[in-house]
Parts: C-alpha cells; structure tokens; sequence
C-alpha cells in the first residue's frame, strides 16, 4: 500500500468514529457517569477559574457540592482539564475533544507500524486500534484513559523520530510531550519509561557518536526530573 492510500484509509477511519461519535451526543448521550462527573467537575472548577464569572469561590462549589475535597485536593494543572476548560461547550460538546485524542491515537499508532515495519502494518495497527471495542467506548466517556492513550503513542513515535537521539529538535518534542502526559495520568511514565530506557540503553551500548550519548542521557535526565516534579509523583510511587 502506498503513502497516499494509506492516509486515505486513515481518513476514513477517522470519518466513521466521527460520524458515530456525532449521532452519539446528538441522540444518545446519557446523563454522565460518576467518574466522568468528576472529570466534569474538575474541568469546570478549571474554567471558572481562568475565565471567572462574578461568583466568589463558596458560591461558585455549592454547584457540586460532592466534589468540594476534589477542588481543594487537586490544584495541579492537568492537561486534559486545561483544554477542555477552553471548549465553551457543557458535556455532550465536550466529548468531541475525545475525537482530537482519537486521531493523535490512530495516526500515531499508524506511523509506529510504518517507521518499524511498512505502511501496510501502519494502517493494519490503526485498524485494530480504532476498531477495538474499548477504544469506541471510550470516546463516547469524558474521562482521561483515552488521551493517556493517545498521549502514550505519540510519545513513543516521537521517540523513534529521534533517530536514536541524533535528531535534536525531535528529542524536544519527545520530553516536551514527555511532560504533558505526566500531567494527564501518573502511569503515562510506566508505559514510556520502558521505551525510553531500551533506547538510551541502545544508543550507550552501540558504540554511537559522544553527541547522541549527551543527547540520550540529557532526555533521560529530563524525564526523571518530569516524574520527580511531577504532582503525581507521591501516586506513581504508590503505583509502583
């Protein structure tokens, strides 16, 4: 399969999770559930707090009562609330951001099988990956798993667009995505840590030039230092 058709494939791909995605919201959302409540909440409390709207801090949390510990407990930033906090939208809008999630998955995945293997892999990944029944059920949810996800795979392309870590502005890329995943979910790390430890380890172990030497180990300094800074750091030690 050539380059062309395999991103005519992806297109449709993409259009039909859309398509469904819309007939969702429109006919069949129903009322959240608990957790994406939260979520829901959270990202609310964010918007109120970038764009205000007149009301003081006690008069804005008696909306939701339930998840006052939730606001006090929880003033990190977030990536996933952040940007939904912009979409001027309520909850059956809100879930289309999940469609932006889905194609940085599809397409990320796509290009994963193509650097590794060829386009027919990259597109056959995509498939599977769009195909699989969490993956649909989960753009119809307003919670975090999906952008973990998508977050997670872009990540790793990233880092095999590094090019073993001789490309510099890709390896700025990889740690700058690096940190936005670790402000999305605490275990984004234990899904790139691996990739990341096998491709320093190769580069260190593979008589490569001083210049990618400094670069791996520059990106690996960068990532635990993410990790060690990151607000979920105390969690992700509890998850290890």
């Amino acid at each position: 399969m050539d380059r062309r058709k395999a991103l005519f494939a992806l297109a449709i791909i993409l259009s039909c999770h859309a398509c469904q995605l819309a007939y969702f919201i429109f006919n069949e959302a129903p009322n959240p559930s608990w957790d994406e409540s939260w979520h829901l909440a959270n990202t609310l409390y964010y918007r109120w707090r970038i764009f205000g709207g007149g009301e003081g801090y006690a008069q804005w949390t008696r909306k939701f009562p339930l998840f006052v510990h939730s606001f006090e407990n929880y003033p990190h930033p977030n990536v996933f609330y952040f940007l939904c906090s912009l979409i001027p939208l309520e909850y059956d809008g809100i879930l289309a951001v999940q469609m932006l999630f889905l194609s940085i998955l599809v397409v990320s995945t796509y290009d994963i099988g193509r650097r590794l293997f060829d386009e027919d892999c990259g597109i056959t990944a995509a498939f599977l990956v769009a195909a699989y029944p969490l993956t649909l059920n989960l753009t119809r949810r307003y919670l975090i798993d999906l952008p973990l996800a998508a977050l997670v795979a872009l990540d790793i392309y990233l880092l095999l667009r590094t090019d073993s870590f001789k490309n510099g502005r890709q390896t700025a890329y990889f740690v700058a995505v690096f940190a936005a995943g670790m402000l999305v979910k605490r275990t984004f790390a234990a899904f790139v840590v691996p990739a990341l430890a096998y491709s320093i380890l190769k580069v260190l172990a593979g008589g490569k030039s001083m210049q990618e030497k400094t670069t791996a180990l520059a990106a690996a300094a960068f990532a635990a230092l993410c990790i060690r800074l990151s607000p979920f750091y105390p969690q992700f030690l509890g998850f290890l």
